[in-house]
């Protein structure tokens, strides 16, 4: 009966978070066409016909000009080609100038002693697949805990970044000099790992970007940060979701390796207890992709006990989400109400109960202050209890 309950959960939490990623047919169209290796001229000529160019996004544009571009443009609406290759200049010169800060950065974390891992599509774009063009935000990247304090110092003083603490305790580093360049460095301590070991103790690579010292990680551990990633974005709703193919690209590209080892990615799973994230988004993309996602990759993935203890949380957070949103498509232009100010506290607090994993209500409790404050984006506690204290009084 525990089993049916975590399949159903499973289950439930694959709906949501494919819904809230918000891939149109036409996005699965297009990510199944950009993976197959049999793909020809005419198979991507049928599909622009069903594309309305203009409408196309940010990802939808950079993955569908990078398509064409691997077939040499042949397929694309004679009337396109232009701008088709547009695109796909203005993202390889936008990947170079990345790539330019990435090293800057690396360059002064170096001098200052500092290890740094790359992760996420920083990872992919530096080490697996340096000649694709890609659509990127932000760097995510972490520096060993100990480390992290001459780094930081390092950077600040260099004056080429403005330092600042995002959600979830992270520091970003925005380049001064191209403000649409950031660098999110993730807490060591959120990673699971011993805060003494060394990357390498992890899986990761030891190899250079441009003469400088980095540590990429395995394609295993490198999936499972995607994964999970793209999990608590799509769980908890974050808006940049809409039109996200790039994770599902990378996704693909990793998992349909030759040499993957799933028996891998199913150790980190049980290490850092993560393995209702892990099932929920392998079913996703085996939904995307039948064919690169073995039935081994399912083999001995079960929950642990404590991961079925918190599977009710994850549903119960889906409810108050859906009760939330209801409460703003019926409120619409009108004035919040103290309901749904309350409906707002309860979605945080379970959002913080899903997402931190800690071991018991005591603890929860303890650190949802601090939650609350991250998520709202206040940066010290005078800031937070204004931001209360202003909602209430426009809700009374």
């Amino acid at each position: 009966m525990k089993n049916r309950r975590g399949s159903d959960g499973i289950e439930a939490l694959k709906r949501h978070c494919f819904r809230e990623l918000r891939l149109s047919d036409r996005d699965v169209a297009l990510l199944r066409l950009s993976v197959r290796r049999d793909a020809s001229p005419a198979d991507l000529f049928s599909f622009y016909q069903t594309v309305d160019f203009d409408a196309l996004q940010g990802q939808q544009a950079c993955a569908l000009a990078s398509l064409s571009r691997r077939m040499e443009d042949r397929g694309v609406p004679e009337e396109l080609v232009p701008r088709v290759k547009g695109i796909f200049r203005y993202h390889s010169a936008r990947n170079a100038s990345q790539m330019k800060e990435l090293y800057n950065f690396l360059q002064k974390a170096n001098q200052a002693g500092a290890d740094v891992m790359l992760l996420d599509g920083a990872a992919m774009k530096a080490y697996y697949l340096p000649q694709a063009v890609r659509y990127m935000g932000a760097f995510s990247l972490r520096i060993k805990e100990g480390q992290a304090g001459n780094a930081i110092r390092a950077l600040k003083e260099a004056g080429d970044y403005a330092v600042s603490t995002g959600a979830r305790h992270q520091l970003v580093f925005q380049s001064r000099q191209n403000p649409g360049i950031r660098f999110v460095c993730s807490p060591d301590r959120d990673s699971g790992a011993d805060p003494g070991e060394d990357f390498r103790a992890e899986g990761a690579v030891e190899t250079s970007f441009r003469g400088e010292r980095v540590f990429i990680p395995s394609r295993e551990a490198l999936l499972f940060q995607i994964l999970s990633g793209i999990f608590q974005a799509a769980l908890s709703g974050d808006c940049f979701c809409s039109g996200r193919l790039q994770w599902a690209l990378d996704s693909a590209f990793l998992s349909g390796e030759d040499g993957f080892r799933w028996e891998k990615l199913r150790e980190l799973c049980r290490r850092q207890d993560r393995t209702t994230e892990m099932l929920t988004m392998l079913k996703i993309l085996k939904d995307l992709f039948p064919a690169l996602v073995p039935e081994e990759a399912f083999s001995h993935l079960s929950l642990s006990e404590a991961e079925k203890k918190r599977m009710p949380l994850f549903l119960r957070f889906i409810q108050v989400k859906e009760k939330h949103a209801s409460l703003v498509q019926a409120g619409a232009g009108k004035r919040k109400s103290l309901r749904y100010d309350f409906c707002l506290l309860r979605l945080y607090w379970y959002r913080n109960r899903c997402l931190e994993k800690r071991s018991g209500l005591a603890a929860d409790l303890f650190s949802f202050p601090s939650f609350l404050k991250s998520s709202l984006g206040a940066e010290t506690w005078p800031e937070l209890f204004r931001f209360i204290l202003t909602g209430l009084r426009e809700t009374i």
